[in-house]
């Protein structure tokens, strides 16, 4: 089922990035680059153009995975995946006890605040 959603989504998003490319093939103005987005379910896409080739980006957000696919003339090409699980997790250095500690921080422009 989320394979049939994702397959969907990515065929609209590459017919879409097509038609765009055919359109600019045929215009004689520089048009800006094309954004678009979509979501569904646990899918998130959005897509880029530029002067040479198309990206779609994919994001499953229930196994924060990150898929990448570029289109370039008749064809799609897949340019890798990345797992995001340790991107949304931000860790502190130095450990909370270090002078440059957030709450250590935030005490500091409280009391530049107060003056």
């Amino acid at each position: 089922m989320r394979q049939n959603i994702l397959f969907a989504l990515l065929g609209a998003c590459c017919a879409l990035l097509l038609a765009n490319l055919a359109m600019e093939s045929r215009s004689t103005s520089a048009w800006p680059p094309a954004m678009a987005q979509a979501s569904g379910g646990s899918i998130v896409m959005a897509a880029s153009n530029t002067q040479n080739e198309a990206f779609v980006f994919v994001y499953d957000t229930t196994q924060n995975k990150l898929a990448a696919y570029s289109v370039k003339g008749k064809g799609i090409t897949y340019k890798g995946v990345r797992s995001t699980i340790y991107d949304f997790k931000p860790t502190e250095y130095p450990r909370a006890g270090g002078p440059t500690a957030v709450k250590n921080m935030a005490k500091a422009l409280s009391k530049l605040k107060d003056k």
